[in-house]
């Protein structure tokens, strides 16, 4: 796992460089402060890289890819990500956490640079029945502490697919193989919104790994 890990970093920082080579020097003042200052953090997050600190390696090289993504929206740089991952969004509760969940999200990866959707504690009510056994603020921090997981959105109060989707200009939607409803409905929204995005589906489950086993399990007593 660490050393799929330090491949991916290593060609997350690849992308943030090639761009950075191709535009410094080009502009002056404060864009150009903001060019170095995206440089400074690649280096850093070279140097982490180095030292095995995976975690901090990727805040570095996130921070550089914000910067250079920022001037370029507010049209201060001009240039395209070359080679870079596609987009991949799941969404889901992630309460319990457990191997199945890490299969699904390590599936997942395996297409891009996934972003995870962790559900509000509003929706875990409506869509459960019953109050999360962590928060949604916990349940973030969990699911990004995660090494396939490259990025966490909070989910708001309702699911909003379609904001979700304008928000993050996935290439690539990930759904399980319990999920033919959400399917349908993504399709809908997808069609609606004229967009090119593509729904794969994780069909293989991993046996007796579901949240709600584990809590029966739970409450049962003794493991």
């Amino acid at each position: 796992m660490e050393r799929e890990s330090e491949e991916r970093i290593k060609k997350y920082i690849g992308y943030v460089e090639k761009v950075l080579a191709e535009i410094k020097g080009k502009y002056k003042g404060k864009v150009e402060k903001l060019i170095e200052l995206a440089e400074s953090y690649m280096k850093d997050a070279k140097y982490y890289l180095s030292k095995g600190n995976s975690i901090t390696s990727t805040s570095c090289i996130a921070y550089a890819e914000g910067l250079l993504d920022a001037l370029r929206l507010l049209g201060f740089v001009d240039f395209e990500w070359r080679s870079r991952e596609p987009t991949v969004i799941v969404g889901g509760v992630f309460d319990l956490l457990h191997p199945g969940h890490i299969y699904f999200l390590k599936e997942a990866r395996k297409l891009g640079r996934l972003v995870v959707v962790v559900a509000s504690d509003e929706t875990v009510r409506i869509s459960k029945g019953r109050e999360p056994i962590f928060n949604q603020d916990q349940r973030a921090e969990i699911v990004g502490s995660l090494v396939y997981v490259d990025k966490v959105i909070k989910g708001g109060r309702t699911i909003d697919i379609k904001s979700v989707i304008e928000r993050v200009k996935p290439e690539v939607i990930v759904i399980g193989p319990d999920q033919d409803k959400l399917e349908s409905i993504i399709k809908d929204i997808i069609k609606s919104m004229g967009i090119d995005v593509k729904i794969y589906r994780i069909r293989e489950k991993v046996p007796m790994c579901s949240s709600s086993i584990i809590a029966r399990k739970l409450m049962s007593g003794p493991l």
